[in-house]
């Protein structure tokens, strides 16, 4: 009887282990999940944030309808509101915004290294089964390029989503990108554009950047920033975008811009996601979550290297006002 006592004791001891573990695990998991979903809210709130931002952009926007806006000139002039009449106009242009760049890069001291870029496509499955699978292709690229025309399925998505069909209010399907070392190169760069209208042929319509809202916050809420100037191309009358970046965002804009895209096809321009509790499915919740987390483990060294740099940010951001001061006149 002993024996089967000691037996019975040393199996309830056993068990109260095992229980014990399992409960621990269970809590560990608890706080795991706890975690996450702490993080999945902080990121839906970021983006109401933004979505309502959006909004409010967006209701500034036609409020100034036929003022600052056309004033600027920061709309497309096509015969027909189509992506057919844009696409047509950009293609006529880009070889001579191409030449304007070109001319741009040597006076600006852009940065013309090169860098390779994995280039993904859906090629038929090589061996034999049916569907199609990813390959990956690297390309060469220069800091400074011009880059292809946007596509038509961009373009359809961002008339639709952002500007209600207007296909005149699109105004970087030709367009290219200055790359330089820091915001002393950068704002050199702004001057120099901006003085040679009449030289190159075009004249600025419109410049904005993304690096600090009104209230000297971080501008985007993905981190990235840039100054986007505008110019329309004198003989074609297209507006074109050129793009004024630092190196360091652009050694990880490819993973960055991968981010961006997936928040932006999950949720374009801020209509979809409004909060934790509404307007959310649990998938484009999950999409933008991750994408909002992806941007952020992009940029943030990024972000943190520049705004070290504070005198030149504050600078180039003030210089980039200015000239849109000018162009609203």
């Amino acid at each position: 009887m002993g024996t089967l006592s000691g037996n019975i004791k040393e199996s309830e001891k056993k068990q109260s282990q095992q229980n014990s573990a399992a409960d621990s695990g269970t809590q560990s998991i608890n706080l795991v999940d706890q975690r996450q979903e702490s993080q999945n809210q902080q990121a839906l709130q970021l983006m109401a944030n933004e979505s309502q931002s959006n909004k409010d952009a967006m209701q500034l926007m036609s409020a100034l309808e036929g003022k600052t806006v056309q004033r600027a000139g920061a709309k497309q002039d096509l015969e027909e509101n189509s992506w057919g009449a844009l696409e047509a106009q950009a293609q006529e242009a880009l070889p001579k915004f191409s030449d304007i760049f070109d001319q741009l890069v040597q006076s600006t001291g852009a940065k013309t290294d090169k860098y390779e870029k994995l280039k993904v496509k859906m090629v038929d499955n090589p061996t034999g089964k049916k569907g199609q699978v990813r390959k990956y292709e690297k390309q060469e690229h220069s800091l400074s390029e011009v880059a292809p025309l946007k596509g038509q399925a961009r373009a359809d998505q961002k008339a639709e989503g952002k500007y209600g069909g207007n296909y005149n209010k699109i105004l970087d399907v030709v367009r290219g990108t200055l790359t330089f070392s820091d915001f002393k190169g950068m704002i050199h760069a702004l001057k120099v554009v901006n003085a040679n209208e009449q030289k190159l042929g075009y004249s600025v319509v419109r410049c904005k950047q993304t690096y600090l809202d009104d209230k000297g916050n971080t501008g985007s809420q993905t981190l990235y920033g840039d100054i986007k100037m505008n110019l329309k191309e004198e003989s074609t009358g297209h507006i074109c975008e050129l793009q004024f970046t630092l190196e360091a965002f652009m050694n990880v804009k490819q993973k960055g811009h991968k981010a961006y895209k997936e928040m932006r096809d999950a949720n374009p321009f801020g209509e979809k996601v409004l909060d934790a509790k509404a307007g959310a499915d649990a998938k484009t919740s999950g999409h933008v979550t991750r994408a909002i987390h992806g941007s952020y483990a992009a940029y943030t060294d990024a972000r943190i290297a520049i705004e070290k740099d504070a005198s030149g940010l504050q600078e180039a951001v003030a210089t980039a006002n200015e000239i849109q001061k000018q162009v609203a006149g």
